[in-house]
């Protein structure tokens, strides 16, 4: 989530009703616009075990998936694969690389490589850090690692 900033408020939306008498909002294309949804989001191996480590001890818990619940693993996976598919990219038109609605430099090329730590991109998903590629075929998740501690620095 960015922080609330008063010009991302859509002047263009518009309270209308809709056939069935209820009332909707008309959204101006550029929100409605599906071109750049995600059809696929897998994980790999490691990711997808990371990922099950990460619930088993708790470390999206007592906010989020507790491993108390035998569903909490489905459920954080399912909702990673909900967030990556709507490709959480930014789509500031000045990027040239790692735009939404584009695909990796190297994925792109038929490069068979990983993806090099340029076309790979971060999420913070509560206190762990997803990193992804985006290929032809949609979303691969290649690593979830936990966020560094506050005054932690990285390397």
């Amino acid at each position: 989530m960015k922080p609330y900033v008063h010009w991302d408020i859509p002047n263009e939306v518009k309270v209308i009703e809709n056939p069935s008498g209820g009332i909707g909002l008309k959204l101006p294309h550029w929100v409605e616009n599906k071109d750049d949804v995600l059809t696929s989001v897998v994980f790999e191996t490691e990711a997808e075990e990371s990922l099950r480590r990460f619930v088993r001890y708790d470390k999206l818990s007592p906010l989020l998936y507790p491993s108390k619940d035998s569903m909490s693993f489905v459920a954080a996976k399912q909702t990673l694969i909900e967030i990556l598919s709507q490709d959480p990219r930014s789509s500031h038109r000045g990027l040239s690389k790692n735009q939404r609605g584009s695909v990796s430099s190297s994925s792109s090329k038929g490069n068979k490589e990983k993806g090099s730590d340029k076309d790979i991109y971060r999420l913070s998903f509560g206190k762990l850090v997803i990193d992804f590629l985006v290929t032809e075929n949609g979303a691969v998740v290649k690593k979830i690692i936990e966020a560094p501690k506050e005054g932690a620095t990285t390397n």
